[in-house]
Order: C-alpha cells, then sequence, then structure tokens
C-alpha cells in the first residue's frame, strides 16, 4: 500500500521477463536500480562461500548481468557500483537520489548511517589480473568497463552497446561447470541488440 517500496533480490536479473508485465497489469512502473561490484570480488566471495572456479563465477556474472541490461532496456533504470555506495560519493548518490524521487540529504545520512567498509569483505588485490578467469579473461573486462561506463550516464538509456567476446573453446573446461558455449555469447548479445533495436551480427 506503500507509494515507494523495494524488492532486492538478486535472481530479479533472470526473473525480470516475468516481474515487469506483472508490475505493469498492477499499474506499477518500477525504477531499476542495478549494483555492481568488480567481477574479482564477486569471484572470490563465490569461492570462499561455494567453492566455485572463477570460470565459473565469470559465467554465473556474465549470465546475470546479460540478462538484466537487455530485459530493463526500456525501463527506468540506474546504474550504481558497490565502491561508490561505500565511499559515499556524493554526486552519485545525490543522481540516484534524484532518479528515485528522494530528498538527497536523507538518502546520504542513511547511506552514511548504514553502508560501512566494514561490511566489505571482500577486495581487489592489487595484483589483480583479469587472467584469473581463465578464458572468459576479455569477457569479464568488457563487462565491467561496460558496467562502469554506464554508472557515469545519469540517463542510462543511452547508445552504450555490451558486446561481450567469443570465449575460446577449453577442452579441459570441466563439464559439469555451468559452460557457455560460443554460440550461447553469440546468442546473449543478439538478444541485447534486439533489445536496444540495433541488428544483429
Amino acid at each position: 500500500q506503500q507509494s515507494l517500496w523495494c524488492i532486492k533480490d538478486p535472481r530479479l536479473s533472470v526473473l525480470m521477463p516475468l516481474w515487469l508485465p506483472v508490475l505493469q497489469a498492477l499499474g506499477v512502473i518500477p525504477r531499476i536500480l542495478i549494483s555492481f561490484r568488480h567481477p574479482d570480488e564477486v569471484a572470490n566471495s563465490l569461492r570462499k562461500r561455494n567453492g566455485f572456479s572463477f570460470e565459473k563465477s565469470a559465467l554465473l556474472i556474465a549470465n546475470y548481468y546479460t540478462q538484466i541490461i537487455s530485459s530493463t532496456y526500456q525501463s527506468d533504470r540506474f546504474f550504481i557500483s558497490y565502491e561508490a555506495l561505500l565511499d559515499h560519493q556524493e554526486g552519485k548518490v545525490n543522481n540516484l537520489a534524484e532518479f528515485l524521487g528522494l530528498d538527497p540529504d536523507v538518502l546520504n545520512q542513511h547511506i552514511s548511517d548504514h553502508v560501512h567498509h566494514s561490511l566489505k569483505h571482500q577486495n581487489v588485490d592489487e595484483n589483480f589480473s583479469y587472467q584469473n578467469f581463465g578464458q572468459f579473461e576479455e569477457t569479464m573486462r568488457v563487462l565491467h568497463d561496460y558496467l562502469n561506463r554506464c554508472e557515469n550516464l545519469f540517463q542510462t538509456e543511452s547508445t552504450l552497446t555490451l558486446h561481450l567476446p567469443n570465449p575460446p573453446y577449453s577442452s579441459n573446461f570441466l563439464t559439469n561447470e555451468l559452460m557457455l558455449t560460443r554460440s550461447d555469447i553469440s546468442l546473449m548479445n543478439d538478444k541485447i541488440n534486439t533489445a536496444q533495436g540495433l541488428p544483429e551480427e
């Protein structure tokens, strides 16, 4: 019954095609907040918690973000990094407040009160290399660069286009891992390009 409410669930990244028509039928106009963090931190967290390899984590990261990017292209959305919130970057938080229709002073204070570096358990190693992601090295590099560029655009319905590279096939990549083939990556790109009204490659 509230005029402003939110749902936080990573699974929404893959379930948005289900929820968007439901929200439309209810007369709800969603504003999509897409947060992200460095893929190395995500991969280290998944390795510690679930024992996932960096390659498996890369596939999960690519899957979640390509799905949310393509399914929300025609929705109001805003990208913000975990670091921007942790560092209380006022300019980006003010943009977020404007996007959500909130008082920026109230939002900045709320973030200061509840978001602290002590909550961050994984940090990018100073010797970090995307090579940790093996055959998906370039995929993670391109995706993270794309998300960073989106964060710096207040109006995210821009002409930025995501083109993930096709990973080389690795015969020693275990079949019990979640595996995206060259055709899967190509299909993801086609889906994003179609959603953005761009010709398929």
